[in-house]
């Protein structure tokens, strides 16, 4: 099987390798816990690489992200329009938003909650950087919520799969299962096809990062492990 780095310390060490190539990696876990600094690392391993990259967001806006990856040391801004695109998803709740977009920056924006429009502006985008890239939606939890409707969100999911095989990409996908009713998470988790999950332990007195492969097609270490956040990104304790 070949497998993909994603570019974090320590786990690639428990995935014996890194994750399958063209698969679609579900980070699971609540509000804290490191979601999106992890999928920012293998954004980031991603350019590196020199692999075209794509960034559907639904949390933050692209200077938050651009500022975000940028304080870990990760210099994204000259691979912007290059090899990495930054899909916002965002503004649909704030419209206002909107009026200090520049044209080149519309064209890669939601303006309305439309399933049938993000799936284009997903094609649009791994299409113009070509095949075999990474693509991560930060965060599923937002869609699922916002659509109100499970049915059409992983529809979309399916598609956008769909997509990203068809052109050789790895999708990395976060959800907080603690917004989610039990069918929506367990759905998401019946459609990835590796799921790593991520939790926040009480000890003396501070809050723990943990993480754990729960589902890997390939031989895995699936117990818990110690997730810190350092100031050069996260770190997997092995």
């Amino acid at each position: 099987m070949d497998l993909l780095s994603t570019g974090i310390a320590g786990l690639d060490a428990l995935l014996n390798g890194g994750v399958p190539k063209e698969s679609t990696t579900l980070l699971l876990g609540p509000t804290g816990s490191g979601k999106s600094i992890l999928a920012k690392q293998f954004l980031w391993k991603g350019l590196q690489r020199k692999e075209p990259s794509v960034c559907l967001l639904t949390q933050s806006q692209r200077q938050t992200m651009i500022k975000s990856m940028e304080s870990f040391g990760w210099k994204i801004t000259p691979h912007l329009g290059k090899t990495l695109l930054l899909l916002e998803g965002f503004t649909w709740s704030y419209p206002d938003l909107l009026a200090g977009l520049s044209e080149e920056d519309l064209e890669y924006t939601l303006t309305t909650l439309n399933l049938e429009k993000l799936m284009h502006i997903v094609d649009k985008a791994t299409k113009q950087l070509g095949d075999g890239g990474r693509l991560v939606f930060d965060d599923l939890s937002d869609l699922f919520i916002l659509v109100g409707d499970d049915r059409r969100v992983l529809r979309f999911f399916r598609r956008m799969q769909v997509c990203a095989i068809g052109r050789h990409y790895n999708t990395l996908i976060t959800l907080d299962p603690d917004t989610q009713n039990s069918i929506a998470t367990k759905a998401a988790m019946h459609c990835a096809d590796a799921i790593i999950e991520l939790r926040l332990q009480e000890g003396k007195g501070q809050l723990k990062r943990q993480l754990r492969v729960r589902h890997m097609p390939q031989e895995h270490d699936s117990s818990w492990h110690t997730l810190l956040i350092t100031p050069k990104g996260p770190v997997v304790d092995g």
